[in-house]
């Protein structure tokens, strides 16, 4: 089962603004709240008012939690994190590295800015020097009152500094990207691979061995049931056959370019409205480029 709705998915998660680049709500107690993945820009608006809507006192939300640095999961942040005096931003060792570079800063305004740029009313934003943030690491348990708990997971390969956080009690994984994008037409699990793809796939490899009842990644909403449990294993099997794919072309004299310019065709619509066209282009590109030369 795949659950896009917007508002309340669960009898205690709330998704917020948009199923294509959502982030998730829910109570850690009775006085305050926690918010996962960071969204883009164009968005707050409608996520602020979601919040306001859900919980009232922005004044309870005290934990938000992202899981890398890309400019669709941490968008959010300078502008709504000034409306929350309570709350405390947590991220991997790596992520706050890399927010602490310009370039990196630049990449994350600029690809908002070219998706959609933020309501005006949400002009009082945080320079990211000034963010509270307490930094995290794989392998972190994190105890967020009696009810709930997040065990941090390494889940690189699409990016090097992304972490899943996995909710045992629940059995629920806020995987972000790990597994790729849900291709909505077929079914399968498309591959992200972006940084180093056998990191990537030992990242599936580990992802296997979790009990997961819900999945929630990074786009598309919260998957239950058959979905979720076996998304990591079908996630593999597409990253090798589009490796296959790859390998055969090559050996028939087809050049990477060609492939990644058909891959964009054919994937590019699902995730137009918040990916400018030549970004998606390149990502692919340098998906292919990682497969090809792999050792």
């Amino acid at each position: 089962m795949r659950t896009t709705t917007r508002g309340k998915v669960d009898d205690d998660l709330y998704l917020l603004g948009s199923s294509q680049v959502p982030i998730y709500l829910f109570p850690i107690n009775v006085d305050y709240w926690a918010l996962v993945e960071g969204g883009i820009s164009m968005y707050a608006a409608d996520v602020l008012q979601d919040i306001t809507n859900i919980v009232g006192d922005l004044g309870r939300i005290s934990h938000w939690f992202i899981t890398h640095k890309h400019y669709d999961h941490c968008g959010i942040l300078p502008y709504l994190m000034p409306k929350f005096p309570n709350a405390r931003v947590y991220a991997s060792e790596a992520t706050v590295s890399a927010w602490r570079t310009a370039k990196t800063r630049e990449v994350i305004r600029s690809l908002n800015d070219q998706v959609g740029q933020a309501n005006d009313s949400l002009i009082d934003r945080i320079d990211w020097a000034d963010l509270p943030v307490v930094p995290i690491k794989p392998g972190d348990n994190l105890c967020l009152g009696s009810k709930y708990s997040f065990h941090v997971v390494a889940t690189p390969g699409h990016a090097n500094d992304q972490i899943a956080y996995y909710d045992p009690g629940r059995e629920r994984l806020f995987v972000s990207d790990a597994l790729g994008e849900f291709d909505e037409t077929d079914g399968v699990w498309r591959p992200l691979v972006f940084e180093d793809y056998a990191s990537y796939l030992g990242t599936l490899h580990n992802l296997e061995f979790l009990g997961v009842r819900q999945l929630i990644p990074g786009h598309g909403g919260l998957f239950s049931g058959e979905l979720a449990k076996n998304a990591a294993a079908n996630a593999y099997s597409e990253c090798r056959r589009l490796e296959q794919r790859l390998q055969w072309r090559m050996r028939n004299g087809f050049d990477v370019e060609g492939f990644a310019s058909d891959l964009h065709r054919e994937w590019r619509r699902q995730s137009a409205d918040f990916v400018p066209e030549t970004l998606h282009l390149a990502s692919m590109r340098r998906m292919l480029c990682l497969m090809a030369h792999r050792r």
